[in-house]
């Protein structure tokens, strides 16, 4: 029996003896198959945690890297899929799937030439991938070039890929082209494929609920709740599906059905409420929010919910009474709870111009928690009404420090540096708000002010051309890089952004109306005419492009055809006082009388 004992203790000796023998190379597979094994259940929080530890036993492990790339895909969290993606190819250029999902980061952040830079690098490698081969097609469709996604998209299909993504794709390819019947057959062939794609069952419900086919669309929007039933979107999606059918009764029976989900309740309440919101029913969102009260009175979610709504109906009033009320379900002055009710309660006084209890109350919080983001921002903004731009700049610096993607709280330590006549400081925070916030169009056009009333007009332009790189479609940064164009007299230059403004977006006034001012800068004012003309035949209801045109038409002699127009706007809006006092000045120019004298 000894002998036997003795012999089983030296086989649990040995075994401990070979486990902790292990190489690190068989520690470090052992770490990352157990994560991948934990991510194909879709435990990512432990899946995580193991690819982190093989990264600990080999820091250079570029397979780790991609995997927690996908752990922070299916969490939503970009930036750390985008950096982990990132150190995986620096270390490994060959882990494709890694390259291609760098490119579909690159398509969402709507950078499509890195993205095409990517896809380009893969195809060089493997020139069947599909995943990049996928991208190709979205690149070729954003670009229009339809016929050239078609047919990659085509080739992929025969070839027998039957991704979500490529179907979505052909039927937005048929969509366009107002081939209904394509359309709808790859959604439903993508459906039957990838049955649990929601993303293809919420484009299908929504082209049927457009093709006028509402009881197919009520019947996907049903099976989309069965599938995952406690997903909220898909129950706002039947609501507003009812509600778009003035059949407000079975809308408010899915908001209720949500409401009383267990599965984040709370949540989905205040979600239901927002819905109502929408619609414009503030009263049955009041009524949610306070049945769910009534079901919850411990909750500081839904009382902060409810709050929200009086501010919204601007019942300040109100809205001080629910939080007051709220300040009773804890007596630990630095419950979370709390002191987001109190925070809440000193942004309402400071909207009311009520400094002293604002920052009482902001103090209060600061006591129990120093490094509030919120608390810290109205003690900022309260020092900054006080003229006191040094102890502002103290506030916003916790502001950035605990939140650097906090736009506005750049914005405001700049401002705070300025009014403390530190016109250097101001510019190296916007600065450093730029590099925290590269996306950041608001702090740029900031920095460019700054820049000009520096005199230093080449970083200000370097600014406002970043802007415009950002955004193409934005009017404002065609519009501020003209006007600074203009500012140097480079007219042509100016003209090509006003141009811009005006094909981008035909039925803005401003494009014409800048266009117009740099026709008579330069003394062409029939010039200045006609883009007024022209902007008022897409706008004729614009008192702007009227009162420039009026204008114009004074300035080259022709007061009939500027008194027509007003006139016939008259006619049309008899009320309109603006439109008299455009008339008045035409008479005054015509030196006749306003009114016609009395007998």
């Amino acid at each position: 029996m000894i002998k036997k004992i003795a012999s089983a203790g030296l086989v649990m000796v040995l075994m401990v003896f070979f486990v902790s023998c292990s190489s690190p190379a068989e520690k470090k597979a052992k770490f990352y198959d157990k994560g991948k094994t934990l991510y194909e259940k879709g435990d990512y929080v432990r899946a995580s945690l193991e690819f982190k530890n093989a990264l600990q036993i080999d820091p250079k492990f570029a397979d780790a890297y991609q995997m927690l790339g996908q752990v922070a895909l299916k969490e939503k969290k970009f930036k750390q899929a985008f950096g982990s993606f990132s150190k995986a190819v620096e270390l490994n250029p060959d882990l494709l799937d890694a390259q291609v999902e760098l490119a579909r980061i690159f398509m969402a952040a709507r950078s499509a030439d890195r993205a095409q830079e990517k896809v380009d690098q893969i195809l060089a490698k493997n020139p069947d991938n599909s995943g990049a081969r996928l991208i190709q097609a979205a690149i070729y469709s954003k670009a229009k070039n339809l016929d050239a996604a078609e047919s990659i998209l085509s080739d992929l299909y025969q070839k027998g890929e039957t991704s979500g993504e490529m179907y979505l794709m052909l039927a937005s390819i048929y969509d366009a082209r107002k081939d209904t019947a394509k359309a709808e057959a790859m959604l439903r062939e993508g459906i039957q494929k990838n049955p649990d794609a929601m993303t293809l069952r919420i484009i299908l419900a929504n082209f049927y609920q457009k093709a006028d086919k509402p009881e197919a669309a009520e019947a996907l929007l049903r099976e989309n709740i069965k599938i995952q039933p406690d997903v909220a979107g898909h129950r706002l999606a039947l609501a507003n599906f009812y509600w778009n059918a003035e059949n407000t009764e079975k809308a408010l029976g899915v908001l209720k059905d949500l409401a009383k989900l267990e599965t984040n309740r709370e949540k989905n309440i205040i979600t239901a409420a927002q819905f109502l919101l929408k619609q414009k029913d503030a009263d049955q969102a009041e009524t949610m929010l306070r049945q769910g009260i009534a079901d919850a009175p411990k909750s500081f979610a839904l009382r902060e919910a409810l709050t929200d709504l009086f501010l919204l109906k601007k019942e300040p009033g109100k809205a001080m009474d629910v939080l007051t009320k709220s300040l009773s379900l804890s007596s630990d002055p630095a419950d979370p709870g709390i002191l987001a009710v109190k925070t809440k309660m000193a942004r309402i006084h400071l909207l009311q111009r009520e400094p002293d209890a604002a920052e009482a109350l902001v103090d209060a919080v600061l006591k129990e928690n120093a490094k509030s983001i919120e608390a810290n921002f109205i003690k900022g903004q309260l020092h900054l009404l006080a003229g006191r731009p040094a102890e502002a700049v103290t506030a916003f610096r916790t502001v950035v420090a605990e939140a650097p993607d906090n736009v506005r709280g750049h914005l405001l330590l700049g401002q705070a540096h300025l009014m403390n006549k530190e016109m250097a400081l101001a510019i190296d925070t916007l600065n450093q708000g730029v590099r925290q916030n590269p996306a950041s169009k608001e702090i740029r056009r900031a920095l460019a002010r700054l820049y000009m009333a520096n005199k230093d007009k080449s970083a200000a332009a370097e600014q406002l051309v970043k802007i415009a790189e950002i955004d193409p479609t934005d009017i404002r940064a065609m519009g501020d890089l003209g006007d600074f164009k203009l500012a140097q007299e480079a007219y042509d230059e100016a003209k090509i952004q006003y141009e811009r403004m005006v094909d981008a977006r035909p039925e803005v006034p401003a494009g014409y109306l800048k266009l117009a001012h740099l026709h008579e800068v330069k003394g062409d004012r029939d010039g200045a005419v006609e883009i007024l003309e022209k902007g008022f035949a897409k706008n004729s209801d614009s008192m702007p492009l009227l009162a420039g045109l009026v204008k114009a038409y004074l300035l080259v002699d022709k007061a009939d055809v500027a008194k027509k127009y007003c006139e016939e706007k008259i006619a049309a809006y008899p009320d309109n006082a603006f439109t008299y006092n455009l008339l008045a000045q035409v008479h005054i120019v015509e030196k006749i009388p306003i009114w016609p004298r009395t007998r």
